[in-house]
């Protein structure tokens, strides 16, 4: 959707402004869930968020986190934009992660912005075990679930 289509939901813009945008405490890390039923445009949010703030972060990625396995291949994506491609080649999921949670997790790479859509079914896997060991950065989760 083009943002010029995207109207209403400032006050919830806002909100997520206030809790995600990085500040003087940059070094703290800001997590906002956006709960609820589907189709109610929490991935709206979320990508309009990001669009008007993507200026704002060093790097944006959405991360497909239907499942464990598209969790997965999302973070094998992500590691083709910041690692050596020779290297994402080689690694396992579990080396993957580690070398993308790495990168994520340089003191001087404090500004980023991941973004975990569509974690619906929290019984599958922990989503907080795919979050960077690291007290920086910001983190959107979509999720249908009540938790």
């Amino acid at each position: 959707m083009a943002d010029h289509l995207f109207i209403g939901r400032s006050a919830d813009i806002q909100q997520m402004e206030k809790i995600l945008l990085p500040g003087s405490d940059s070094s703290h890390r800001k997590v906002l869930v956006l709960g609820g039923m589907g189709g109610i445009g929490k991935t709206q949010l979320s990508i309009t968020y990001a669009k008007r703030h993507g200026n704002t972060y060093s790097s944006v990625f959405w991360l497909n986190a239907t499942s464990e396995v598209t969790l997965k291949g999302s973070f094998r994506n992500v590691a083709y934009r910041i690692l050596a491609l020779e290297t994402v080649d080689q690694l396992d999921d579990d080396r993957l992660w580690i070398g993308v949670s790495n990168w994520l997790c340089e003191l001087d790479n404090s500004r980023w912005l991941l973004i975990y859509d569509n974690y619906d079914d929290p019984e599958e896997y922990d989503i907080t075990k795919k979050y960077p060991p690291v007290a920086h950065g910001s983190i959107i989760v979509t999720t249908r679930g009540p938790q």
